[in-house]
């Protein structure tokens, strides 16, 4: 007999109807915990994963900042005027906040020093984000 069904029986021909059982069930204190925790624990992993998600944006978004920011100088350096290495190149005027870069320039070779090896190094803080190589020619 399923559950919340009323049963009703009459007696001989009595036209009243008698109840003889009522059977009703509902929800107890276990299983509204049961439910509870596992609602409890559904949101705990989905808030999990966002913040996750929300932290790899981030990173991302830094190293993205970070590798525009070495390849333009790169670019700058190259366009500025020929300097003797060992030399320390202008970096480029607008740098995010909080970011600092260095464009520093050692000679390939002691027979030529008409090439130069540039290294940047683009800084969040005092940590090393990105850093990034290439050559710098006095044409």
């Amino acid at each position: 007999m399923p559950k919340n069904d009323i049963t009703v029986k009459q007696k001989g021909p009595v036209k009243r109807p008698s109840l003889i059982m009522i059977q009703q069930a509902g929800f107890g204190l276990v299983e509204s915990l049961l439910a509870v925790a596992i609602l409890g624990s559904t949101v705990f992993t989905l808030l999990g994963g966002l913040s996750t998600g929300a932290i790899s944006v981030g990173i991302l978004q830094e190293d993205i900042v970070a590798e525009n920011l070495g390849r333009t100088q790169l670019e700058y350096t190259k366009g500025l005027p020929f300097n003797a290495a060992p030399f320390s190149y202008q970096s480029i005027s607008e740098v995010p906040e909080g970011y600092t870069i260095t464009a520093d320039a050692v000679a390939v070779s002691e027979r030529n020093q008409n090439i130069q090896r540039l290294t940047i190094t683009v800084y969040r803080g005092i940590e090393v984000v990105y850093v990034l190589e290439g050559f710098k020619v006095n044409r």
